[in-house]
């Protein structure tokens, strides 16, 4: 097995070292998640300086790392003192934090021009939502405390593109929460309808205050108008232009929404089976996701309808990535009226009994931008194995 490999960014060389090496006996069972995937958050350029857990005497601007592992998750620096070609991580003793619940999804927030912290977003088996600063001494933030608004495992929190101070966390339950860090939950909340589709329906908080959640997301068959019976979120993502939101559920289906028109853009299903993972190109054209299928499949925005079906994997794929560093960045997705017919009018192309498609496609379709260039796109997936 090779150790090292080229490519256009760089060279990878894998190393060993006492910090990376991870406990092979995970003590999970507690709360029935034995097989909770261990996962990974990144934050770039911070400043040891300001890190009590990191034992350093100079400010070295860098990147870290976090790992969950069972109840604890662990942060590792990487320094970027060195050439400019290499990137050493496990530098040194990473930082242990414990919880009393496993982790089950974690994402940093991302640096803009008005917000230059490391707030790190934790989601737990017990429901509960951690808001915290690895690299500080400061107390936590808790949502959802004492399960007063899901009682189910959280199972994937982001941070909403464009909006420095609010994340959605997803449930097992079926049900997405839109949060405000700097609002305040004093009560179990109670819901007026807000807006329903095909298949899902929004609520707000019934207050005169604005207050957490802000809105909560119900998720039922996507062949009905409303049900009760919510189907289990397994991972949802924000395309990088913002204005979508890929949604999927272990029923098999792939929900993408227009985020803040809270409307239904399109949808696929999964070979059979549930879906596991999603992932979207950097240019926010396609979608990627895996699953119980064993299949890769690739789903594009502007045709709205699978284009792809990797085969060739063993088991269920657990995760899957576009690489960044050989994708398109720039966003290619527009409302310009400007724009020729033909390169703007697209209709939902998968046919389902119960759909009504004149009710899913808006009025203003999306349009794209005309480009002849030929783009390369390369993505990674991984597999679960089961024993």
């Amino acid at each position: 097995m090779s150790h090292s490999f080229d490519a256009i960014e760089g060279r990878y060389q894998s190393f060993t070292s006492e910090p990376c090496v991870l406990e092979k006996q995970i003590q999970m069972n507690q709360f029935g998640v034995g097989n909770a995937a261990i996962r990974l958050s990144f934050l770039e350029y911070y400043c040891k300086n300001e890190t009590p857990h990191f034992q350093t005497d100079t400010s070295i601007d860098g990147s870290i790392f976090c790992i969950n592992v069972g109840n604890e998750i662990r942060i590792y620096t990487q320094d970027h003192a060195h050439s400019s070609n290499e990137r050493r991580f496990c530098g040194g003793s990473p930082a242990h934090i414990r919880f009393r619940a496993p982790l089950t999804s974690h994402c940093f927030r991302r640096a803009t021009d008005k917000v230059r912290d490391s707030q790190l977003l934790i989601g737990l088996a017990n429901g509960e939502i951690k808001l915290i600063d690895p690299l500080k001494e400061d107390p936590n933030k808790v949502f959802n405390e004492g399960k007063s608004v899901d009682e189910t495992p959280v199972t994937c929190v982001g941070w909403v593109p464009h909006s420095p101070h609010q994340f959605l966390v997803s449930h097992s339950s079926g049900c997405m929460y839109l949060y405000d860090e700097t609002l305040a939950q004093l009560s179990a909340p109670t819901y007026n309808l807000f807006k329903q589709g095909i298949g899902f329906s929004v609520h707000t908080c019934k207050t005169k205050s604005t207050r957490n959640p802000l809105y909560r997301w119900s998720l039922g068959t996507i062949s009905s108008l409303f049900d009760d019976n919510n189907v289990s979120i397994n991972q949802f993502a924000f395309s990088p232009c913002g204005r979508f939101l890929a949604i999927i559920t272990e029923d098999g289906y792939m929900r993408v929404m227009e985020y803040h028109e809270m409307e239904l853009y399109g949808f696929m299903r999964s070979y059979f089976g549930g879906l596991l993972c999603v992932d979207w190109s950097p240019d926010s054209l396609f979608i990627v996701t895996g699953g119980q299928d064993d299949l890769v499949t690739i789903w594009s925005v502007l045709d709205r309808a699978v284009i792809c079906r990797c085969q060739g994997h063993k088991s269920w794929v657990s995760m899957v990535r576009f690489d960044p560093y050989l994708c398109p960045t720039n966003n290619d997705i527009s409302d310009d009226d400007s724009v020729s017919a033909s390169s703007r009018s697209h209709s939902l192309t998968t046919n389902h009994e119960g759909l009504d498609e004149s009710s899913v496609i808006r009025n203003s379709p999306v349009t794209v931008c005309e480009s002849n260039d030929l783009r390369t796109y390369r993505l990674v997936a991984l597999l679960l194995r089961l024993f």
